[in-house]
């Protein structure tokens, strides 16, 4: 099964990337998941991350184990930008940018499913 999600996301980057990459905020999110192996196995997806017209990728794996209570999902990405000199310096900015979303995402998910889908949170708002 594939999952693809047009997100909003803003990057915190210096002048000299945003000169670089553009101002581009519109990201292609893509997850493949693979079929289960069992009823209680671990599943596996490939995902990356793309912006149209920005010469940088992010590609990793996902996979989503149950615990003896709840569940895990486990994130391995790379960042590769495409820009001579910089594109290291760039990576790093942009995967420091990453995690940090998505650990925001990760925050609002737990608070949004301890307090149930009242409506009250708005996703946008992460």
């Amino acid at each position: 099964m594939t999952v693809r999600l047009r997100r909003k996301l803003s990057l915190d980057l210096p002048q000299i990337a945003r000169s670089l990459v553009g101002s581009k905020d519109q990201l292609l999110e893509t997850i493949s998941w693979a079929p289960a192996a069992g009823r209680h196995s671990s599943r596996h997806a490939e995902w990356s991350l793309e912006v149209e017209g920005v010469p940088a990728s992010v590609n990793g794996t996902l996979v989503l184990s149950s615990l003896e209570e709840g569940s895990q999902l486990e994130l391995d990405a790379k960042v590769s930008v495409h820009i001579p000199i910089l594109g290291s310096r760039i990576e790093s900015l942009v995967a420091t940018n990453l995690s940090t979303a998505i650990q925001a995402e990760h925050r609002f998910d737990l608070s949004y499913l301890a307090e149930g889908s009242s409506g009250d949170h708005q996703p946008n708002q992460r």
